[in-house]
């Protein structure tokens, strides 16, 4: 499988989270300060809520790029002994982690929520940690569904304005990818997502590519999004 990743994006967004972990706990330190001056205690307040924010950026940053492995290395290993054509692009578009098969396109989501995962009335929810395990602990699940549709838009987009157009594009699957064994899936039966637990990766990958009734991408249109995408 060919590996092609921006190490300079991973770089910078690690400097970028030593950053705002640095920023987050001197705000952070600045409010309890605050805290033991009766005259102060709004500014305590306001304190709690930048150093807040500037917690959920840092986890954010911190998760993608800082920890080892990071998402994208624990899914490259799981991938890095598939069979046939395929291309891993890490944080090189829109979709950070996007895989190329010999059929089409996969838009790989990590998740990583140490507790239960559903999809209910049309709404992602989670359950099973605290108020402090939300703002201390791994990130929230979101909402993977507009997120996935925001990256794959960017990624068509690109394509077609480098003279792939829409509609001679391949597909592109969004793929909820389990990191870790502490996520329990709920109620998934109408999610429109599908999820695979990481040990499956390739072999889900593989199963779909054999069953697709569209059959490989032509080698010519296969090498312009090669070209396209880098």
């Amino acid at each position: 499988m060919r590996l092609i990743i921006n190490e300079k994006k991973i770089k910078r967004n690690k400097k970028i989270a030593g950053a705002f972990t640095i920023a987050s706990l001197a705000v952070l330190g600045t409010g309890l300060f605050f805290a033991f001056k009766s005259d102060m205690i709004l500014w305590s307040y306001v304190a709690l809520i930048v150093g807040f924010v500037l917690t959920q950026i840092s986890m954010y940053y911190s998760s993608r790029f800082s920890r080892s492995p990071r998402y994208d290395e624990v899914m490259h290993k799981a991938l890095e002994t598939i069979r046939g054509d395929y291309s891993f692009y890490v944080y090189t578009t829109t979709v950070p982690n996007l895989l190329l098969g010999p059929n089409k396109f996969y838009a790989l989501h990590p998740i990583v929520t140490p507790g239960t995962i559903s999809y209910v009335n049309g709404k992602w929810r989670e359950k099973g940690r605290g108020i402090l395990m939300r703002i201390i602990g791994q990130e929230n699940l979101g909402n993977p569904e507009r997120e996935l549709a925001i990256q794959i838009q960017g990624l068509q987009d690109k394509l077609n304005a480098n003279g792939l157009v829409y509609s001679e594009q391949p597909p592109i699957v969004p793929l909820l990818v389990l990191l870790t064994d502490k996520t329990v899936i709920g109620e998934m039966e109408d999610a429109p997502i599908q999820h695979v637990k990481i040990n499956e990766l390739k072999r889900t990958i593989r199963r779909f590519d054999r069953e697709d009734p569209e059959g490989v991408i032509p080698e010519e249109k296969m090498e312009q999004i090669k070209s396209i995408l880098g």
